[in-house]
């Protein structure tokens, strides 16, 4: 591993103030300069507490302003995580290999690399949402990694030299299962969990879509009104840190949310070539579950390079047959198609269109049951010294044309 001495860096402080929801219209565009001044809003706290269980992990305390300690230890002050409560004695390099290896956001660790090199604590965010931190000198993805995150704690990996991904990083909701912050479906004929969840279907009605940034497609109508998608929160800086929310239960539960990671390295992270990361929503469940919103990606460092993916599209709402998974792409995910007996669901959100598509209407004459409503976009955010990421032929999705892709500079 490159053990180069750290070149010297101009100190940035900042100070954000503890704000919890605000709607998506106060989004910045992609040539924001100010990463550190979160945009106010009405307050919400977006508690997911039901995904945030107690480990029993020494808690550090409140995010806030980590001062000089935090600045001197990256050269910036990060969001959302106070550095200068981190233990970094004993750390070193992290090299994360093979597939099928998973990282515990409640401190359970990982098996495909030397875990004894990062240092694991708790904090607690102003909205009392609780986050894992995983601390170390550097972190490698390999080309043949398939990393996914696991647990129900939003995670941050922190590296006081540099993060490089060159395999996969998966914080990703399966059908209505959510993890690492993210909102899990919730019941059959029940509204979507969380601040954006999708309106409540019937037997008759399908669900909504959930929303973050992007909104949720409405559910199909077999009579009466239609189940709309879920209200847009958060801020477009990530602040704080919190995942996507679920569609709307039709006749089965809706889609979950993508979760909330959160990746911050002194000097650089980059994002090669083939590799992607992932925070997409659930597919809804058939029949009529809405599709879940995306999650949240916040990447800060002085530079950030970006060859391969991010992602955090909204699922697929579901009709009669399955729907689909947000995928690592800028292709939505598919809504259920068309079948005997039952409607079409809605896409979820992806590239530059980050509002879920209307699930199809059924009838009562075939009879054909409605589908569920496609997933919003969820929030990406860059943060870097210049202000701007390089983006050398990457993909991001939602598109850096949208709202609900942001950049800024560290602090």
């Amino acid at each position: 591993m490159d053990r180069r001495a750290y070149v010297s860096r101009a100190q940035f402080f900042g100070a954000w103030s503890a704000l919890i929801i605000a709607g998506c219209s106060s989004s910045t565009n992609t040539n924001s300069s100010d990463g550190g001044n979160p945009e106010g809003g009405n307050a919400s706290d977006g508690n997911a507490n039901d995904a945030n269980p107690d480990t029993g992990t020494s808690d550090t305390g409140n995010t806030g302003d980590g001062g000089d300690a935090a600045s001197s230890s990256l050269g910036f002050t990060p969001s959302n995580v106070d550095v200068s409560k981190l233990d970094l004695t004993g750390i070193g390099d992290i090299d994360l290999i093979g597939p099928g290896c998973c990282i515990g956001s409640d401190g359970s660790g990982f098996r495909c690399g030397d875990s004894t090199m990062a240092k694991y604590t708790v904090i607690t965010q102003p909205n009392q949402i609780k986050v894992g931190v995983y601390v170390a000198r550097s972190w490698r993805i390999e080309p043949n990694a398939s990393i996914t995150v696991c647990n129900s704690f939003p995670l941050i990996l922190v590296a006081t030299d540099k993060i490089d991904i060159l395999g996969s990083l998966t914080a990703a909701a399966m059908g209505g299962n959510a993890v690492v912050g993210g909102f899990s479906g919730g019941n059959s004929d029940a509204p979507g969990l969380g601040p954006g969840g999708g309106g409540t279907g019937s037997t008759a009605n399908a669900g909504g879509g959930a929303s973050y940034c992007g909104i949720g497609g409405s559910g199909g109508i077999t009579s009466g009104t239609a189940s709309p998608g879920g209200m847009a929160y958060g801020t477009p800086e990530i602040v704080p840190l919190v995942g996507g929310c679920s569609g709307g239960g039709g006749s089965r539960n809706g889609g979950g949310g993508g979760g909330a990671l959160q990746l911050v390295a002194a000097n650089s992270v980059s994002v090669g070539a083939g590799a992607y990361v992932n925070v997409g929503g659930g597919a809804g469940m058939f029949t009529g579950g809405g599709g879940g919103s995306g999650g949240s990606l916040l990447i800060e460092s002085q530079v950030v390079t970006v060859a391969g993916i991010l992602a955090a599209n909204g699922g697929g709402g579901a009709g009669g047959a399955g729907a689909s998974d947000a995928t690592p792409n800028n292709l939505p995910a598919t809504g259920s198609p068309a079948s005997s007996g039952d409607a079409a669901g809605g896409q979820g959100s992806a590239a530059v269109t980050v509002n879920g598509s209307n699930g199809v209407n059924g009838n009562t004459t075939t009879p054909l049951q409605a589908g569920g409503g496609g997933g919003g976009a969820g929030r990406i955010r860059i943060n870097t010294l210049s202000g701007t990421a390089i983006l050398q032929g990457g993909t991001l999705s939602p598109d850096a044309t949208t709202t609900c892709m942001t950049q800024g500079k560290v602090h």
